[in-house]
């Protein structure tokens, strides 16, 4: 079955917006000759709440059917990050969803990672079928790593500074900001002082303390502008 494809021009991944309304725009193309399909819905939902109905616009691109869309949303409640999640419909039942995070408060000051590494998947993390399995797996990276930085959290600690993670993030690979190339696992580890709020260790599994969710995927934003 062919599937559109699908861009989000606005907002950019992991920006400020405003959570009483931001408009979500982009492009999605259906397939050309010899077998063209077209772009019937778009829509844009925010979280887990109801999708809205994106306003789409038609034109052409290089023999095929082109289509802008616009959505104005809202985020109702919860904590950063925000995910905001795009899917494109075509008339012969193909669909392509795309998602970015977005942030209703500025982003922590305290900076990006000390030091991080990916690891690449083509399966999508966040799909429910993977997702426990997936997590179960990094949990078991993540107390590995932590056990053997202990002796580096140490000397670290002679100085003022906490070693704090790893904290994770999976992130989307795009070639030319368009084609779908798979998924990062991005992880990354932070110095911070000692008197910083941090999510404490559960030892014996987890030895180190980590940054919030919201907290680490804020300076991951500011790392990436």
């Amino acid at each position: 079955m062919t599937t559109p494809t699908l861009v989000i021009s606005t907002p950019q991944p992991n920006t400020t917006v405003a959570a009483t309304g931001f408009t979500v725009s982009g492009s999605a193309t259906g397939s050309g000759q010899p077998e063209p399909t077209v772009i019937e819905s778009i829509t844009v939902k925010v979280d887990g709440h109801a999708p809205v109905n994106a306003v789409l616009t038609r034109g052409r691109s290089h023999n095929q059917a082109i289509v802008f869309y616009s959505a104005r949303v809202i985020i109702v409640g919860g904590s950063d990050p925000h995910r905001v999640t795009v899917t494109a419909s075509n008339d012969v039942g193909g669909t392509m969803t795309q998602f970015i995070w977005v942030f209703t408060a500025a982003a922590s000051v305290f900076g990006p990672p000390a030091f991080e590494f990916d690891v690449a998947s083509m399966i999508d993390p966040n799909v429910p079928k993977y997702k426990d399995r997936i997590a179960e797996e990094i949990n078991l990276l993540v107390g590995q790593l932590q056990q053997q930085l202990l002796p580096l959290s140490d000397l670290f600690q002679l100085v003022g500074k906490v070693l704090a993670g790893p904290n994770w993030a999976v992130e989307e690979l795009l070639v030319d900001h368009t084609i779908h190339a798979g998924f990062v696992i991005r992880f990354g580890f932070w110095l911070v002082d000692s008197d910083f709020e941090l999510t404490a260790a559960n030892p014996p599994d987890f030895c180190l303390p980590l940054l919030s969710p919201a907290a680490g995927l804020a300076c991951r934003r500011q790392a990436s502008t």
